[in-house]
């Protein structure tokens, strides 16, 4: 439920989830040569976990074929959950490894 808190600092879209954890998910692509016919439905659901608040930060590498996603889950088994939605990684064409962070 968003903050009522004129003074609260999180924004009314995001708001901060009970027993939330952080991930970093490093993504390699297995199969570059075959992830452009399934490009548009990647970033159509990558945008969906934005909209959720899943995936919070999405970079790719300078050098390579590879992704760093951060994440907000409720678990390990629920962020690969929610990553495994993706086109690339439901179709083998993608890897994550994950690791959890916290804030300092």
């Amino acid at each position: 439920m968003p903050s009522t808190d004129p003074n609260a600092t999180e924004p009314e879209h995001s708001p901060v989830k009970r027993g939330s954890m952080y991930f970093v998910a490093t993504g390699t692509i297995t199969h570059p040569d075959e992830i452009g016919p399934h490009m548009p439905e990647e970033i159509r659901v990558l945008d969906e976990l934005r909209e959720q608040g899943v995936v919070k930060e999405v970079f790719r590498l300078a050098a390579g074929s590879g992704v760093i996603n951060i994440l907000e889950a409720g678990s390990l088994e629920e962020a690969r959950a929610h990553l495994g939605r993706l086109p690339f990684v439901a179709l083998g064409f993608m890897n994550f490894e994950y690791a959890e962070v916290t804030r300092l």
